[in-house]
Parts: C-alpha cells; structure tokens; sequence
C-alpha cells in the first residue's frame, strides 16, 4: 500500500470536530456537521449545514456577491491556519499548506491540509 497517510477513526472524528468547533468559535454559529476525507499526503474537513439560514438567504439572492464569498473564504481560512499546530500533533506530521473552499448557497465549507514527511 505504500507510505500513504493512515490514522485511527478517532484521531478523524477529533479532527473533524476541532474544525467544526473552530469554524463555530469564529463564525459565531453553532450551524455545521463535518467530517474528514483522507488522501495519501492530506487531509480533507467538509463543513456540511456550515452558512446560518440569512446567510444561505443572502448567497441565493446574491449568488455572485464577491464581499460575502471574500468574508466566508477568509473567514475559513483563518480556521484553517489556525487549526495546523493541532493537526500536526493528531497526525505526527507537519501542515506544510492549506487551502479552502466554500458554497455558501450550498451550505458547505472545506479546509484542504496538506501534510508533510514525519
């Protein structure tokens, strides 16, 4: 199988709940789900039920509103960075890049962690 990333589903769920409960801490919600997906060399959180119900409102009515998606991009991002001291330890492995995603009118947001050597 190679020397593709493997971890215990534990060390997943916790993951997946940091960056949940990050993203609420900072977006001030208690709205979203996540959970992770794993590739060989990085880690995946989806978001899911991310957006509050005005803010799923707002990118219906506004779906091409570059000041709401520039706030919820930098706003994940924020989560993301400040979520890598925390991965690296879960994982044993160094953050080396991070990345996100959102679809407000979809009501998803994603953190992409890329993952360096032990």
């Amino acid at each position: 199988m190679g020397d593709g990333l493997v971890l215990a589903d534990d060390v997943l769920t916790a993951v997946a709940a940091d960056v949940l409960s990050a993203w609420q801490r900072n977006h001030g919600t208690e709205n979203g789900r996540a959970h992770t997906v794993v590739g060989p060399e990085e880690i995946v959180v989806v978001i899911e039920d991310a957006f509050s119900r005005g803010e799923l409102a707002l990118a219906a009515q506004q779906p091409d509103d570059p000041l709401f998606a520039r706030y919820v991009q930098q706003l994940l991002q924020h989560v993301c960075t400040e979520q890598r001291a925390r991965l690296a330890v879960a994982t044993g492995r160094p953050v080396v890049s991070t990345g996100v995603t959102t679809d407000p009118a979809a009501g998803w947001a994603i953190c992409f962690f890329k993952l360096g050597k032990r």
